[in-house]
């Protein structure tokens, strides 16, 4: 379940407008994942349902595009900076 979390929290502030993501893609996988063990002894792991964005498509193999996307190369906060420069930007009216 804590891996579901990021993508349902992402996917519910998508659906405002008075939100902007910013950072990285969530990695696109929600529906509490099943176990299936082949006959060759290899366990695939299968979503057992299918979560949609709010526009409609499906949130698998996909994720949650933020809005501003920020690539990590430091020490530093990147996102966190982000952040800072998107809400000044919406609160500079």
């Amino acid at each position: 379940m804590r891996s579901l979390l990021p993508c349902m929290v992402a996917r519910t502030l998508l659906s405002s407008s008075a939100a902007a993501l910013v950072g990285q893609p969530t990695r696109g996988a929600s529906g509490n994942p099943a176990p299936l063990r082949l006959p060759n002894g290899v366990t695939v792991w299968f979503s057992r349902w299918l979560s949609l964005l709010p526009y409609g498509t499906t949130l698998e193999q996909r994720g949650v595009i933020p809005d501003v996307t920020v690539e990590h190369h430091s020490e530093s906060d990147p996102t966190f900076e982000a952040a800072i420069a998107e809400l000044r930007h919406r609160t500079s009216d």
